[in-house]
């Protein structure tokens, strides 16, 4: 910066002419969100803040505080000794100190907004002492500053904007997916893609959050398209892609789609979780080990790669393993159903029933529509002489869920055993 301002030190100072121009103008500059729009939400902004447009017009706050508060500096030059006039100094010192920091850096509404409630009072300070400067025959030069500072504030000004700008509908729709109003989530992204129709993110979210939670997966899969033409390096587009198209059958496309993530983003753990899945419904343990260890790599805590290799090691022969990483696991996520319906499948699998059956239950708990959770804990707790408790708890589940079938199936798998 002082390199650029030792070399071009006029256009430096008309700059910063008229960035003071600025800090001076009644319109309210936007930095990432436009303010006015927001006026349509909230009744106190109704009042508080709004323009008149045009050549002349007017703007508040800004254009009806800058000359009112004039008088307060005419004042302080005449009184200069009582604790009103002291206190005012205080406030006239940081508005302009503060002033001067916006103006040598970035001139916004958002920066502009505290030396607001200084000008307030020092309006306040002004006119409740309207009589000491009126009388003063120097009253003419405080009326043409403030005719001066009312027309810079009040010339030129745009209209306000109605419309806020697209990443703020962005937030508005994550914010209502959040709150399971999928309805209001679609418009919003749909307002932000009206304003913005290269916003990649808003495809994305619009297909995930609104058109995958309504079962909707080919317009799920057509937002993911466009997203990819429009960014063909987000890597968030190709994942979910692939995810689309694994739930189709096509796992040769799907992993070929998981790579292209992976290559516009390495760090993206979840795409090796689910290559790891894929090449662990494929029996290939040893590729599914690496994927999963990669994951974790990138992120130590992530509770799918640990179940993935809970599931690895049992499968290449190591029970103590497998039981340390879904314990890890646990312990990250101690509600994770998956996490503990894979503990009762490795305890049952190597005779630890009475664990498997703790584990199973707590497993139903968390998800009383897992059919498989039901069987493990039946058959445990036949193994572990405990068939009558296990008749008990699974008749209170069926009275409980008598829409499930799981309490059903391990109330048969009893009567098997």
């Amino acid at each position: 910066s002082f390199k650029y301002i030792s070399v071009h030190p006029r256009e430096y100072l008309r700059l910063l002419l008229h960035k003071t121009y600025l800090l001076l103008h009644g319109d309210e500059i936007l930095r990432n969100q436009e303010i006015y729009a927001f006026r349509s939400y909230s009744p106190v902004l109704r009042v508080l803040l709004w323009k008149i447009p045009g050549r002349l017009g007017l703007a508040t706050p800004f254009g009806i505080l800058l000359p009112l508060a004039l008088p307060a500096g005419f004042l302080m030059l005449r009184r200069r000794n009582d604790s009103q006039t002291l206190s005012a100094y205080l406030l006239k010192g940081y508005a302009a100190l503060y002033a001067l920091s916006v103006i040598a850096f970035f001139v916004t509404a958002r920066y502009r907004l505290p030396i607001v409630i200084p000008m307030i009072l020092l309006a306040a300070y002004g006119w409740t002492n309207f009589k000491d400067w009126w009388q003063s025959r120097l009253r003419w030069i405080v009326i043409v500053a403030m005719v001066g500072a009312f027309l810079i504030a009040n010339t030129n000004l745009e209209p306000m904007a109605d419309e806020m700008n697209p990443d703020a509908y962005y937030s508005l729709a994550n914010t209502c997916y959040e709150q399971g109003d999928i309805r209001s989530a679609e418009r919003y992204y749909r307002k932000a893609i009206e304003l913005n129709p290269l916003d990649a993110g808003a495809w994305v979210n619009l297909g995930v959050q609104v058109h995958e939670t309504r079962g909707n997966l080919a317009q799920a899969e057509v937002c993911y398209r466009r997203a990819m033409r429009l960014r063909p390096t987000y890597a968030r587009a190709y994942y979910n892609l692939a995810r689309i198209v694994a739930m189709k059958g096509k796992r040769e496309e799907a992993k070929a789609l998981y790579l292209e993530a992976l290559k516009r983003d390495p760090l993206m753990a979840r795409a090796y979780v689910n290559l790891g899945y894929m090449a662990l419904e494929e029996r290939d343990y040893a590729e599914a080990q690496r994927l999963y260890d990669r994951a974790l790599g990138i992120e130590p805590e992530n509770v799918s790669a640990l179940i993935g290799l809970g599931i690895t090691s049992f499968e290449l022969g190591r029970p103590s393993g497998a039981v340390n990483y879904l314990l890890q696991a646990k312990s990250i996520d101690p509600n994770d159903a998956a996490v503990y319906f894979n503990l009762a499948l490795v305890y049952a699998k190597t005779g630890r029933h009475l664990e498997a059956t703790r584990a199973a239950r707590k497993a139903i708990e968390l998800n009383p529509q897992d059919r498989q959770a039901y069987l493990i804990y039946a058959t445990s707790m036949v193994l572990a002489g405990r068939t009558e408790e296990a008749r008990h708890y699974l008749e209170r589940m069926a009275r409980q869920h008598p829409d499930l079938e799981g309490p059903r199936l391990g109330l048969e798998r009893l009567r098997r055993e």
